[in-house]
């Protein structure tokens, strides 16, 4: 961990030469109460008429069943009816509901908070089973640092269980509001390029099988050995292989960060995003080429009893949503372009307040640190992501801005640009997107219109990125075959095997891995 002394002047020049900041001269207060006032009522009227009835979960809220039965995940673009919806509390009811199923010759997928934009957690006709009611901690050992739950706990919970033990884990997602079977499920990742996703932190844990029986894995199992291999395939499983119960994950004593945020102008070349990323242990930009501006957000880890943790801004965050996620789809073509134009407006604009506000050192808690702006929770969106290795992710940024001009000329406007978060490599996980020996990049960029032209987009450079060494995250919309898809998993085979094995019946199949596994 850093000390504090000089850290603040380490963080100030955090920033390349070459890199020119947005300087302080440029704010006028007519710009800066012109963006608050575009960018307020940008989002009263993203939230007032684009956001449709399906979109108001929010993630890790209560999840949306309608009076019919139906379903829905998190922004609503996946729905399916299950025949039945379980909650178990405990154990034996949960595994009373997995052998019921199979007698019955019923599918069965367990569900954490529905925070997935693929159909992951689908199971039309099928057992959905939802775990919230499974959400104890079952051990915390401080000497050990090794934490056990239930898969149903959610984040936010686990964090205060590991904060009265003065205990932290070094991989965090950027909302506390998913769940841990969730997380594991889909190799949830943070923001930190000397470990991997949260993979990489599991030390055993529980699998339920659809005969009630209970497999204990461990990630010290001999490599090559049925045990390992089996570890391997439920550690990142995306709910195909069977139910997890309960989950072991090695913790760190607790921590502040340092926050830095700064707003940067953007290089068309691109040819310093490498460089940034790698010398930089925690260090997430979002880049928006349209307005030529980049945000960057370095944290640095420091012990607690150096400084105090402060509460975020508020106001920053607000900024941030906007800017980031303003340009929503609508259920009308008025609105949509309404919003666009407002968007753009804003947008033009919030360079100059982000360059008052958000250029600011702070330090948070180590659950803080990581979490995106808090007004997230109730905003619905959607959005693709791939991880790319380090080395070629200069090359996938300087591609994805070509095809930015590219759909520019074929009347396609993007007001947003992506985000990128590097990662270490994942020692487990033959699913995980990190897994690896060397760093990778999670490209993370959100839809804004949601018609033909923009899925035509997203396929075109889902294809580029996969050449460039990409693989898509689970949870996230796909527009690809995944046969093109999962191209660059190169275990995949052997995850077959395992789901073969220990699921020969299919009870734990959906929509979803017929299409990817082929059963």
């Amino acid at each position: 961990m850093h000390s504090l002394p000089g850290l603040q002047s380490q963080l100030v020049n955090l920033l390349t030469p070459h890199l020119d900041t947005i300087k302080k001269q440029e704010i006028t207060p007519v710009k800066v109460v012109g963006s608050l006032c575009a960018l307020y009522l940008c989002n009263h009227l993203i939230v007032k008429f684009t956001r449709r009835r399906d979109e108001k979960i929010g993630a890790g809220h209560r999840i949306k069943v309608d009076a019919d039965g139906t379903v829905h995940n998190w922004f609503g673009n996946v729905k399916w009816k299950p025949a039945k919806i379980g909650a178990p509390t405990s154990l034996e009811e949960l595994r009373q509901l997995v052998v019921e199923a199979k007698r019955n010759n019923l599918t069965v997928r367990a569900i954490g908070s529905l925070h997935s934009w693929s159909a992951s957690a689908a199971i039309p006709g099928g057992v959905m089973l939802r775990l919230e009611g499974l959400n104890r901690v079952l051990f915390c050992d401080k000497e050990a640092k090794l934490i056990k739950a239930e898969a149903g706990i959610r984040l936010d919970k686990l964090y205060e269980a590991l904060d009265l033990h003065q205990l932290a884990l070094d991989v965090l997602p950027n909302t506390d509001k998913l769940t841990l079977g969730g997380i594991l499920a889909n190799a949830a990742h943070g923001t930190n390029i000397r470990v991997g996703t949260i993979c990489s932190l599991v030390t055993e844990l529980e699998l339920l099988l659809a005969d009630g029986s209970m497999l204990i894995l461990r990630a010290d199992a001999a490599p090559g050995s049925v045990e390992r291999e089996r570890f391997e395939a439920a550690v990142c499983s995306v709910g195909h292989v069977g139910v997890v119960y309960a989950v072991t994950l090695r913790c760190v004593p607790a921590y502040n960060v340092v926050v830095h945020e700064k707003m940067i102008r953007l290089d068309p070349s691109m040819d310093y995003i490498e460089t940034l990323l790698a010398t930089h242990e925690s260090l997430n930009l979002f880049v928006s080429p349209p307005q030529g501006i980049c945000l960057a957000k370095v944290q640095h880890r420091i012990d607690r009893r150096i400084s105090s943790a402060v509460r975020r801004d508020w106001l920053v965050d607000f900024i941030v949503e906007c800017w980031v996620y303003s340009y929503k789809p609508g259920p009308k073509k008025f609105f949509k372009a309404l919003v666009g134009r407002f968007a753009h407006f804003a947008t033009t604009f919030s360079p100059a307040v982000h360059a008052l506000i958000a250029d600011s050192i702070k330090v948070l808690t180590w659950q803080d640190g990581e979490i995106m702006v808090k007004s997230f929770k109730d905003r619905a969106f959607l959005n693709c992501e791939y991880s790319v290795p380090l080395h070629n992710i200069n090359q996938a940024c300087r591609m994805i801005n070509e095809q930015y001009k590219v759909f520019k000329a074929k009347g396609y406007n993007r007001h947003t640009g992506w985000v990128l978060r590097p990662t270490g490599g994942d020692p487990h996980g033959f699913l995980s997107p990190t897994k690896g020996d060397t760093p990778r990049v999670y490209i993370d960029m959100p839809y804004q219109q949601m018609d033909d032209i923009e899925f035509e987009f997203f396929r075109v450079i889902e294809a580029e990125l996969v050449k460039l060494g990409g693989r898509v995250s689970w949870a996230r919309r796909n527009n690809l075959p995944f046969s093109e898809a999962t191209r660059n998993y190169e275990e995949l085979e052997r995850f077959k095997a395992v789901v073969r094995e220990l699921d020969p019946t299919n009870v734990f199949t959906n929509p979803m891995r017929m299409s990817m596994l082929g059963f």
